[in-house]
């Protein structure tokens, strides 16, 4: 069979076979797939499906398959790619997911797309060039005719599903290059990358891909700002690569002038209504607080930089619901602590950049712990109650809830308060803000975390 004429079916069974598979019954069209993998699976389904095997073949990559995949199972961004004469495949993987397949060879177009059509139904949109499949997984699959006959098909994950621009390039362009990775798989950030405080920061180009598609090369330098750019994996054709890089790059720097946008519009402590005297405050985070001042004394706070964050970067600090939690480490000098107890996470809550919510959840057995501390801090309770609440197996238990409130503000101290009869928590609130905010979403954006519990 000639290579030149290669249709997509044997296309994709050639790399079948180049990773220990055979080739699959057509996929169902709700399931992104590419051959017998779901995209978005777990490394662990992966490795149980195929993994496996292509660890104990005999083909002369699968050590270092392997060793690529043992390292995704710890936690590592990696890839893994297999080719031959006719065809070059590339599992992209991150968090512990295969994101991308990314195949390329020399096949007949309309033959190619004739037989994706047959095996995934009518593509969703198509061009001369170009062909798209969604599914009702979020994943999808994009297809393109490049020059000199070069076929290459995308299978993504709903994770790393191309943006809009991307996909509407994929539709109607004919002579774009191969989508690559995501960004977590290139493990690229766009340069100077900082957390509070953002840095004006020079828009990327393609000589800051060149060092991540050297990387990429096993370290052979790559030049991205060549006109011909050559590349000792996947078609040889380093030019696509380092375009995807660069649109990688270019999606990590964005959100960082965003945040550049939104840090510039804190307004400083002094220019903020004043504190109101006999709010509550708990280490040293006083209810009324500007975001500015709370963000001195926890800079790592509700910023760009932590998966766990959510904040400025996404949200305009003047927004009337601002919202972020923070996790820490269990141990070490990070770690989240309330009277001398290790805590789960903490949330706070902002309107108009004023602190109105903190609220810290911990274990349930760490309740009277905590409840002597605010007791020798705040006093004696403004009021009590219990009521009874039954587990699973039937096991009836006490809950208690203690309050405090000055009239300004209020503590509410909730034992085991959700469906989880594990977890407790204690919620500062400063009155009017708490109430306002209340009125406007109806609770349920407030409430959320200890409903869930």
């Amino acid at each position: 069979m000639k290579t030149a004429s290669l249709p997509a079916i044997a296309f994709l069974s050639l790399c079948a076979t180049a990773f220990g598979q055979t080739p699959p019954s057509p996929p169902k069209a709700q399931v992104t797939s590419f051959k017998h993998q779901i995209l978005g699976e777990s490394i662990n389904d992966f490795m149980r499906i195929s993994g496996t095997t292509m660890c104990a073949s005999h083909n002369s990559r699968a050590p270092q398959w392997c060793d690529t995949l043992k390292k995704v199972e710890g936690g590592e961004d990696g890839v893994v790619t297999d080719e031959n004469s006719a065809i070059s495949v590339s599992l992209f993987f991150s968090d512990r997911k295969l994101m991308r397949v990314l195949v390329q060879g020399k096949a007949d177009w309309l033959k190619s797309v004739a037989e994706f059509s047959q095996t995934y139904g009518a593509p969703d949109a198509q061009a001369t060039d170009s062909a798209t499949w969604s599914f009702s997984d979020g994943g999808g699959i994009i297809v393109k005719r490049q020059p000199d006959d070069l076929f290459t098909a995308t299978f993504y994950s709903k994770d790393s599903r191309p943006q809009a621009k991307e996909q509407s390039q994929a539709a109607s362009e004919t002579k774009a290059a191969p989508v690559a990775t995501p960004t977590a798989s290139f493990g690229a950030k766009a340069p100077n990358q900082q957390t509070v405080g953002v840095e004006e920061t020079a828009r990327p180009t393609l000589a800051d891909a060149s060092p991540y598609v050297t990387k990429m090369n096993g370290g052979r330098p790559v030049d991205c700002t060549a006109t011909k750019v050559k590349v000792h994996f996947g078609s040889g054709r380093g030019e696509g690569y380092c375009q995807a890089v660069l649109t990688d790059l270019l999606k990590a720097w964005e959100p960082l002038q965003i945040a550049k946008q939104n840090l510039a519009k804190l307004i400083p402590a002094e220019k903020m209504p004043d504190v109101p005297l006999t709010a509550y405050e708990l280490k040293g985070d006083k209810l009324g607080m500007s975001m500015a001042e709370y963000l001195k004394h926890h800079p790592d706070d509700c910023v760009l930089g932590n998966r766990e964050h959510t904040g400025l970067w996404v949200e305009d600090p003047n927004s009337f619901h601002f919202s972020c939690t923070t996790h820490r480490s269990a141990v070490g000098p990070d770690a989240l602590t309330l009277a001398g107890e290790n805590v789960g996470w903490k949330t706070i809550d902002f309107s108009q950049q004023r602190l109105y919510r903190i609220a810290y959840f911990f274990g349930q057995s760490q309740f009277e712990m905590i409840l002597a501390a605010l007791e020798q801090k705040f006093g004696k309770p403004s009021s009590s109650r219990q009521n009874m609440v039954q587990n699973k197996f039937g096991a009836q238990f006490t809950r208690v809830t203690v309050i405090w409130t000055n009239g300004v503000s209020t503590i509410t101290l909730s034992e085991m308060p959700g469906d989880d009869l594990t977890l407790s928590g204690v919620e500062l609130t400063l009155n009017d803000i708490y109430s306002a905010v209340l009125q406007r979403e109806g609770g349920k954006a407030i409430h959320a975390a200890l409903n869930d519990m």
